[in-house]
């Protein structure tokens, strides 16, 4: 089967420290030390923030991809943003 995606505007932007973004608040999480490593981007977690959605607290690494969509922001990685998205002209 093939599916296309319906063509939306979303707001992005690159989040890379606390500050950045309202919506990203600072990493915390149970049996996990600021200053271990994160097995996504190698960077300490103390760099690191996190989105609170309804479901559940999502990592936001240092360069991730901040989209803001229908009042929800969410984390993409930068390669899979671009496969997703293209610059609107």
């Amino acid at each position: 089967m093939n599916y296309r995606r319906k063509k939306l505007v979303v707001e992005a932007t690159i989040w890379n420290k606390d500050g950045d973004h309202p919506n990203v608040t600072e990493f915390r999480a149970k049996g996990v030390s600021n200053l271990s490593k994160c097995l996504d981007c190698g960077e300490r977690m103390h760099d690191h923030g996190m989105v609170n959605l309804a479901e559940k607290a999502i990592k936001v690494c240092p360069g991730d991809v901040l989209v803001h969509e229908q009042g929800v922001s969410y984390p993409l990685k930068p390669e899979i943003f671009e496969t997703m998205h293209k610059e609107e002209n």
